[in-house]
């Protein structure tokens, strides 16, 4: 039985069957540097999500470092100075180091942005004096028996109607009254 080591099994996850063939094939009859760079980057335009992106960056990658693209001899005779300068002036390993680390900060920059909003929910939360029973029950972890319990305890609640408010200052105080005692 053959072993499907775990980079296969992520490709597999996301690539359609014999689209990984398909994308070496295509790769190993591109002879000019300029044409291979440019399918690379059509193709992982055409690609939703940044990991898949940077799967077949890291995939082709992998697939020009293993393998030797060679031109067919009596073209490349007739035009061995376009090949020259195709392969002084455009790199496909070096173009796709930098479009992996391009795709490596804004998938950094995403997960940043995310945990900034997140610190300013909580930032807005706490800024707020008053608070209902439900997000002080967020805020301290509570469930809504331990709120209630604690309420009958002697924590400063403030009903209007059928709401309870907390001040968030008064709660504050005297939960760390409650901890000293």
């Amino acid at each position: 039985m053959k072993k499907i080591s775990k980079y296969q099994t992520s490709w597999t996850s996301i690539a359609k069957p014999n689209e990984l063939d398909k994308f070496k094939r295509k790769i190993l009859l591109k002879p000019i540097n300029q044409d291979l760079i440019e399918f690379i980057e059509d193709k992982i335009k055409g690609l939703i999500g940044i990991d898949e992106k940077m799967l077949y960056l890291h995939f082709a990658k992998k697939e020009l470092l293993h393998t030797e693209r060679r031109p067919d001899f009596e073209h490349f005779v007739a035009f061995e100075d376009n090949y020259m300068n195709d392969r002084q002036n455009f790199n496909p390993i070096k173009w796709i180091d930098v479009e992996l680390e391009f795709w490596t900060n804004i998938k950094l920059l995403n997960s940043n942005q995310q945990t900034s909003s997140e610190i300013a929910q909580a930032k807005l939360t706490l800024s707020k004096s008053w608070l209902t029973q439900e997000e002080v029950q967020d805020m301290f972890k509570f469930s809504r028996t331990t709120l209630n319990r604690r309420i009958a305890e002697g924590m400063p609640c403030h009903q209007k109607g059928k709401f309870k408010f907390f001040n968030l200052e008064e709660v504050s105080e005297w939960l760390k009254e409650d901890e000293a005692v």
